[in-house]
């Protein structure tokens, strides 16, 4: 069976909208999924930052009584 042209034409102008708008909406969905990605990027960069800090000050705690204790070896040994 065949459809007049006039419905044919009609169909295929909504398919060509439906497809078109599908298409915006994918695209302002990749950039919301984009975004949202990117900002847990952010606070998981954030947060490993800040996680560092209390690392960097032990390490130097432990080199700052390496340098104490290794001073205080060398005193010993200059007096025997």
């Amino acid at each position: 069976m065949q459809l007049p042209g006039n419905i044919t034409s009609q169909a295929t102008q909504h398919g060509a909208a439906a497809s078109q708008q599908n298409a915006v909406l994918g695209n302002i969905s990749g950039q919301f999924r984009r975004c949202l990605f990117q900002n847990s990027m952010n606070s998981l960069q954030s947060v490993s930052i800040i996680a560092a800090f209390p690392i960097g000050i032990i390490i130097l705690i432990i080199v700052a009584s390496f340098f104490k204790d290794a001073s205080s070896y060398l005193r010993e040994r200059k007096d025997i």
